[in-house]
């Protein structure tokens, strides 16, 4: 200790250590701590099996650390994203709900985890829906763009896409949802205008010609 103390011209508060033992914390290949044991009483305190100790630890530290970056960042996206994130229960709860949610509909996040989600759904046969969506979930399967209406907090409904995949036990729906609301407004509109002249053109009782521009 005494000659790191001087090595590195430390100031050393408090009583010196007559013995100490320490392995790095690693992070991405990268020290970014320390973890140690000292001893003031015994120069000889610690031996090999302390270090592979510590260095046990230190590793499995190392670890902890990088899968709450990566759970940290992984909730970053989710609170950040458009698209409506969640998971579902087999029971038809959410467990998890992003912020979109509140956005998209107006539910805080409180207030849809206490709720079952055909309790905001208009379609009727949702709860058939998603007894068949679990089933082929327990199959394996996916489900890809099943549009479903949900309630919005203020009385109006707003048309979703889902995309989702089940967990290891098929037990919770991993979902991803988008609000496709305008987009199904302006394809009901073609729809009804198509619609429209379809009915003009088959009442009509005189003789129509096309002509291009040629005649």
């Amino acid at each position: 200790t005494e000659l790191f103390q001087r090595k590195e011209n430390l100031d050393i508060y408090g009583t010196s250590a007559k013995s100490w033992v320490g392995a790095p914390i690693l992070f991405q290949n990268k020290p970014i701590g320390v973890i140690a044991c000292q001893s003031y009483d015994n120069d000889n305190e610690f031996d090999e099996f302390h270090l592979k100790f510590l260095t046990i630890i230190a590793n499995q530290l190392g670890l902890i650390i990088q899968r709450i970056k990566t759970e940290t960042e992984k909730s970053k996206i989710f609170e950040l994203s458009r698209d409506l994130i969640c998971v579902v229960q087999k029971n038809n709860t959410f467990s998890y709900v992003n912020p979109a949610f509140t956005r998209v509909l107006g539910y805080t996040s409180e207030e849809l985890l206490k709720i079952p989600l055909f309790s905001i759904a208009i379609d009727e046969n949702l709860i058939d829906q998603l007894s068949l969506l679990f089933s082929d979930l327990e199959k394996g399967k996916a489900i890809d763009d099943n549009v479903l209406r949900l309630k919005h907090k203020d009385g109006s409904f707003r048309h979703i896409a889902w995309s989702g995949t089940p967990d290891e036990n098929g037990e919770n729906l991993f979902c991803i949802g988008r609000d496709i609301t305008d987009q199904k407004i302006i394809q009901d509109r073609i729809e009804s205008s198509e619609k429209r002249f379809r009915q003009i053109y088959n009442s009509i009782n005189e003789g129509l010609l096309y002509l291009d521009l040629k005649g």
